[in-house]
């Protein structure tokens, strides 16, 4: 069933899919690599180092950080 348009979303629901959208740069590395992985907040980086590569990707041309 669609909600109609004119509905605004409720707040638990937007907190849901706002909590799936934050999470899913932490999920796939995970399901890449078919197994657990140990996350540390304080450093933001997994306990795997093949996955920690997979968090970021060199930008394609001519964007640049």
């Amino acid at each position: 069933m669609r909600r109609a348009a004119h509905r605004p979303i409720n707040r638990r629901v937007f907190l849901q899919r706002a909590a799936g959208l934050a999470a899913a740069p932490m999920i796939i590395p995970a399901s890449a690599l078919g197994r657990k992985l140990r996350w540390d907040p304080v450093t933001e980086r997994f306990d795997c180092e093949e996955a920690n590569r997979m968090m970021w990707r060199e930008p394609r041309p001519p964007w640049t950080v």
